[in-house]
């Protein structure tokens, strides 16, 4: 096989992976929506590290109501809405599980610890 043949092969290999790549979506309204992936982290990640976990758990939440409130049926996709709420749900757990030395999560909380 000469160097030109390689070629062609190389090529139709990168001319099925892009058609491949072009058909799956780059972004998902909810796990991968295109205005919260601008920069190289995610930005879950970033208001966790600026703002710490117990208020990291708080905007999670604050998503939960937002997304299960009112705005469920009043605004955009009903379905859509509640996977939204999902997500959050989930990374208020996962945030919750990784921090939970640190949050002291037991009920009820005491008021001197």
């Amino acid at each position: 096989m000469n160097i030109f043949e390689h070629k062609n092969i190389i090529q139709k290999e990168l001319d099925r992976i892009g058609e491949s790549a072009m058909s799956t979506p780059m972004f998902d309204n909810i796990e991968k929506p295109k205005h919260y992936n601008c920069g190289t982290i995610e930005t879950i990640k970033y208001i966790e590290d600026v703002m710490g976990a117990r208020d990291s758990l708080a905007y999670c939440q604050g998503n939960i109501i937002k997304y299960t409130g009112h705005r469920l049926w009043q605004k955009g996709d009903a379905l859509e809405n509640m996977r939204k709420a999902k997500k959050y749900a989930d990374m208020w757990i996962d945030i919750a599980q990784r921090n939970k030395q640190d949050l002291n999560l037991s009920y009820p909380r005491s008021e001197t610890s």
